[in-house]
């Protein structure tokens, strides 16, 4: 991500407009100028990294876990829309789209990191979890890898803590479900805080463009969203009001 600049981060892909977590979502995202996709990696029983959110597969007497199945068994058990492995995935995204790996599951961390090392990709990731462990697990397989702790905690003291303990480079605040109007929540002074600890912000998924606007002047380092050509608008809306308001001049009507 850009210092000094928001970055739009497609949710699973365009995951409004396409299934989530494929690689129709992945370039719907890029097509609609997304600075990163954001997907949800867990591994298979014979040590595959695949994109998929949910822990188990099918319904009912059928369903099994991703991590007791193994690549083909997934394949066979989801042809469509097809789960893609991790490596397709950064293949593509190679000098096209950085990528934000959400490591759904413990024991993830060493296949990613080994996976993103083997295609020397390590400044075109960012990698983070809800699990402490994992991202600590990151941070000591590849200290060099970018990092980000995910917390639905709303207490920014609290998330702070954790993410300096942690050394990570960002702290996620993923509020969505903690509030209606989760952006009620957030004070500038928690995005200034955590920077004068060395890390940024990146905030849950948006798609409401009102909330979107609001969000975007607290500046944080990107923004999650399921519609990231409404985000694109949105940023570029703000940067031609912000310039022309900083130059002195009248802000154009959008």
């Amino acid at each position: 991500m850009m210092p000094g600049s928001t970055a739009v981060i497609a949710h699973r892909g365009s995951s409004a407009a396409e299934p989530e977590n494929t690689m129709r979502a992945f370039r719907a995202a890029d097509a609609a100028g997304a600075d990163l996709i954001e997907l949800d990696v867990r591994v298979s029983r014979d040590g595959v990294p695949v994109v998929v959110h949910d822990a188990g597969l099918g319904s009912g007497a059928g369903r099994a876990s991703v991590s007791e199945l193994s690549c083909e068994e997934i394949s066979a058990r989801r042809p469509e829309p097809r789960i893609p492995e991790l490596e397709e995935v950064l293949c593509w995204a190679r000098s096209r789209i950085e990528t934000y790996l959400e490591l759904k599951a413990t024991g993830v961390a060493s296949s990613v990191v080994r996976l993103v090392s083997e295609l020397e990709m390590q400044d075109q990731v960012l990698i983070g979890s809800f699990h402490p462990s994992e991202v600590a697990r990151v941070r000591e397989l590849d200290s060099g890898l970018p990092t980000s702790v995910l917390s639905a905690h709303t207490d920014p003291g609290q998330v702070l803590r954790l993410g300096e303990r942690l050394g990570a480079n960002y702290v996620h605040l993923c509020w969505e479900r903690a509030h209606p109007e989760p952006h009620r929540l957030l004070g500038q002074g928690l995005v200034e805080a955590a920077r004068r600890s060395g890390m940024g912000v990146i905030l849950w998924q948006e798609d409401r463009r009102r909330v979107l606007e609001r969000l975007l002047e607290y500046e944080p380092d990107g923004i999650c969203t399921n519609v990231p050509e409404r985000l694109v608008a949105v940023r570029e809306e703000y940067r031609k009001t912000r310039k022309a308001t900083r130059s002195g001049g009248v802000a154009p009507v959008a």
